[in-house]
Parts: C-alpha cells; sequence; structure tokens
C-alpha cells in the first residue's frame, strides 16, 4: 500500500489538526467494518444436514448470542469447564462454542482498552455472554436421553437453551465438565501475518497498521479479479472551520490503528484497536475501536469522546463511506427505500441511478445490497446509537473510467456507501457497521434477505438444577 499519511487539502487557510477531531470516527468504522472475506477452508458443519428443520440461505451465517445471567442461578465457574452439545443423528455431539467477557461499556473486555470488566476474569458470571452459531443446533433431547445424561459421569448437564426464528426450533445444551469438545474452527485471525480467515473468506492486512488492508478474496466468487473483489475502502471528510472561512478535506490515510489484543475464537475473533487520527505525521486524536470478525460477517464499533472545543471549532461536518468494488460490471445495487429499482453497473450513471441517490435510503433504513452476477453479494447497513441525529443519503458512482483515490484500479465499478451529516460534536459517540458476505441468493428477493439477516432469533432456557 502507499505511504499512510497524505496531504489534507485546505483552502484559503492552513487549519490547525484538533479542528478535524470528532467526524474522523465514522470513518475509522467504516473502514475497519468490510475487512474480511476468503477462499480458505478449514471448518466444516458436522451433521449439519440431519437438523431438524431446513434452514434459509440467509440463517446459515446466524450467531446466537445468550446472556449468561439466564444460564446461571449460581456464580459461575472457571470458562474451560463448560461445554456445549447438540443432538444429532440421535446422538449428543459437542459443537463450536465460545464464551466473551464484557466490560462496563457492553463491549467484550480487553485489560489494554482501559474499561473495567464486569464479574471476574476467567469466570463464566453473569455477565459474559455464550455464543454459538444456528445451523449447528439441533433437535429437543428424548427424555430418556435426558435420564441417561443425568445418570453418567461425563459431566452436569446444566441448561438446556431453545432458539425459535421463523423457520422453526432449535436446541442446544450447557455442560460443565464434559470432556467433549468440537475441534472445529469457524474464523481465525493470526497477528503475525495479518490474515483474517473462514472457511468463506481471507483479507490480509498490514500487521504494522491492521486499517491497511491488501488482498480480499470470496471462497466461490467467479468473476474477473478473485484475489481482490474490492479495490480500496474510501473516505473522504469534509467540514467549514473557523468561522466558515476555510473547508478542510481528508481520507482514511490519515488513520492508523495499533493493535491492543485480540480473541481468536472458533465463533468469532475479537481485534481491540487503538486508531489515530494522524496529521502530518503527528498523532491527534485516539479513538477505541473493536473489529468482530464471524463466518459471513463483520461488525466494527467505535467510541469516542468530543473535546468541548471542537463544537465550536467546526461547522457543517459530513463525512462519507464507500466501498469500490473491482470492476463488478453486470451487478445490481438494491436500497431499502427503492428496492424494486435497482441500479445497473455498466460504467455509466443512469436517471434512475440519480434517483437513487437522492431517494435510496434514509437514516432509519440503511441497508444495501450489491449483487454479483458472478456468485457472490454483500450487505451493509449502519448500526448507530445515534441514528435518529444524523441524517444519511445514498453514496452511488458507476464510471469505468473515473479516477477517485485513493485506490488501486481506476474506475467506480461500483463505488457505494454512505453520506453521513450533521454529526454529533457533544458527547460520546458510539458508531457501528454490520457487513455480510454471501454467494448469491436469488432464491430471496433483497427485501426478505435483509429482513432475515436482521432478525435475531428468540432465545429462552431452561435451567436444570445446580
Amino acid at each position: 500500500m502507499t505511504n499512510l499519511i497524505c496531504p489534507i487539502k485546505v483552502k484559503k487557510r492552513c487549519i490547525h489538526p484538533c479542528n478535524i477531531l470528532v467526524i474522523c470516527v465514522l470513518a475509522v468504522v467504516f473502514f475497519c467494518g468490510i475487512s474480511s472475506f476468503s477462499k480458505r477452508a478449514f471448518a466444516s458443519t458436522e451433521g449439519s444436514e440431519d437438523r431438524a428443520v431446513a434452514l434459509s440461505k440467509a440463517l446459515h451465517q446466524k450467531v446466537v448470542e445468550v446472556s449468561a445471567v439466564l444460564l446461571l442461578t449460581r456464580g459461575g465457574l472457571d470458562k474451560g469447564r463448560y461445554s456445549i452439545m447438540a443432538v444429532t443423528d440421535q446422538k449428543l455431539q459437542p459443537i463450536p462454542f465460545q464464551i466473551d467477557e464484557y466490560n462496563g461499556e457492553g463491549e467484550p473486555f480487553f485489560a489494554k482498552a482501559r474499561v473495567p470488566i464486569l464479574g471476574e476474569l476467567g469466570k463464566f458470571d453473569a455477565d459474559d455472554r455464550l455464543l454459538f452459531m444456528l445451523e449447528d443446533a439441533g433437535i429437543k433431547m428424548p427424555g430418556d436421553m435426558v435420564s441417561d445424561v443425568s445418570n453418567s459421569q461425563k459431566g452436569e448437564l446444566i441448561a438446556e437453551i431453545k432458539v425459535d426464528d421463523a423457520t422453526g426450533v432449535r436446541y442446544v445444551y450447557l455442560f460443565v465438565d464434559n470432556p467433549m469438545r468440537s475441534s472445529i474452527d469457524y474464523v481465525r485471525y493470526d497477528p503475525e501475518t495479518g490474515l483474517n480467515e473462514s472457511d468463506y473468506y481471507s483479507l490480509f492486512v498490514n500487521k504494522k497498521n491492521l486499517l491497511d488492508w491488501t488482498n480480499l478474496s470470496y471462497n466461490d466468487y467467479t468473476g474477473p479479479n478473485p484475489d481482490s473483489i474490492i479495490d480500496t475502502l474510501k473516505l473522504r471528510i469534509s467540514g467549514r472551520i473557523l468561522l466558515n472561512m476555510a473547508s478542510l478535506t481528508l481520507t482514511n490515510r490519515n488513520l492508523k490503528a495499533k493493535l491492543l489484543g485480540y480473541v481468536d475464537g472458533p465463533i468469532r475473533s475479537i481485534v481491540q484497536l487503538k486508531t489515530s487520527i494522524v496529521i502530518a505525521k503527528v498523532p491527534v486524536m485516539k479513538i477505541e475501536v473493536q473489529l468482530l470478525h464471524y463466518r459471513r460477517q463483520v461488525h466494527a464499533i467505535s467510541r469516542t469522546k468530543t473535546p468541548k472545543v471542537i463544537p465550536y471549532l467546526f461547522r457543517d461536518p459530513k463525512i462519507s463511506l464507500s466501498i469500490d468494488a473491482n470492476d463488478m460490471k453486470g451487478s445490481q445495487l438494491y436500497t431499502a427505500l427503492l428496492p424494486n429499482q435497482p441500479a445497473q453497473v455498466d460504467g455509466f450513471l443512469s436517471r434512475n441511478e440519480s434517483s437513487l441517490i437522492s431517494n435510496g435510503i434514509d437514516k432509519n433504513h440503511t441497508w444495501l445490497l450489491l449483487r454479483s452476477p458472478h456468485n457472490f453479494q454483500v450487505l451493509t447497513s449502519l448500526d448507530n446509537k445515534e441514528k435518529d441525529q444524523t441524517p444519511v443519503s445514498l453514496l452511488y458512482q458507476d464510471d469505468d473510467k473515473l479516477k477517485n483515490k485513493p485506490e488501486r484500479f481506476v474506475g467506480q465499478l461500483p463505488n457505494f456507501g454512505y453520506v453521513i451529516k450533521n454529526i454529533p460534536m457533544e458527547s460520546i459517540y458510539y458508531m457501528g457497521i454490520r457487513v455480510y458476505f454471501d454467494d448469491n441468493s436469488f432464491a430471496y428477493d433483497p427485501v426478505t434477505y435483509a429482513e432475515q439477516i436482521a432478525a435475531a432469533p428468540k432465545v429462552s432456557v431452561h435451567v436444570y438444577s445446580q
């Protein structure tokens, strides 16, 4: 990649670096959020064909997250003593799972993030979360099997977890001191090589700067440039400073990330970053960022507290966040508000596509779905606690000759994403983006697919005696 620090374009006056601190937060999140795709298959789905009810295409990537407070009626034990089982082929079999500990901000705990842990480190207690894949859940355990398990010497049955969604009901079972464990890893992160991967995607990043990604690929993609389906991620930050007498533009190369810690679990990897806003090679602000990589999705979260002086120095902040796809001609882009009028990626901006830019999404309806004819699609949506205060519109470019740096390949085919205005600058600001990768699911219309991805399954728990 090129130099991570690029010049700042300033008109009329030189701008002090502190004036651009806050609006970079959204850029960090989107830049992080896209980091995931691939080709490597190191996981399998043991017995998934024997599930009680067939899962829809969208639900195969669902992760079930259960609060420990629903599972435990007494103090938690060491995390390593717990396991999850499901009934497959009329047998109890171990499935992949992980237990993540949380901090006082409701995020996965990292000591270097300087947010205190809730509960006791290393224990599965009330504020922790249990995670497993929906597709690994099985049928309800028959009564005679429950009796056999209760009378055996292979651990203690703690709880039955029931998962209910539109396609049916599934069950998993929480044990303590059962020696059986699944060996499956659905995701993997290697800090030594900068590789993030699952059995569907792979992404190499610059290990010296985790926001600087290189090759991105998806397992079943059949189109051109299979090692880099995405050209790059684009960031434009603009606003007026010093009583509206100067304007400022930044790109994502003004962001630099340092690894604070990571969790490499079988269900998701979590990477904790300290992100610096760098101006003229000088870091001027630190932002805490978490990247959560799942089997077919990525969730990125950032949190920052705005210095009190910023609202007085910066006016009309606006940020654009977008994905520059690498030669995806023939694809279609669907939007949340006009799903029946998709944009056709052909290198030319049509009248219909101009209408989408104005009316395709808003602050409460943010999903975008890009479907390629080459067995690949990407769905994005914003996850913003402040979204009722931040107007959102569509950014869309369809031009095979347009240059728009930073980029590796000329052309925007397409360049799509979000323009966000009126960013709050007077409080702690939370921002997130969710990105889902899949092969084509043309049996499902875009609205149904987006709704299934967004819907959370209903979870209930029956706790056995503890």
